[in-house]
């Protein structure tokens, strides 16, 4: 469930821009830092396969 939560946030993230334009701050590359919470599993599985071609 969170895998797709995520996913779901920056599938959706020009929508969610046009209604509040702090959307487009929301970066993958400086989502993945959650330090000091670890990041949820799903999560993680969501950034990896971004990550992956």
């Amino acid at each position: 469930m969170a895998e797709a939560l995520v996913d779901g946030l920056f599938s959706a993230q020009e929508q969610l821009a046009a209604v509040s334009p702090a959307a487009l701050t929301i970066d993958p590359r400086a989502a993945i830092g959650t330090q000091p919470v670890p990041l949820h599993p799903g999560a993680q599985q969501f950034f990896r396969s971004e990550k992956d071609p």
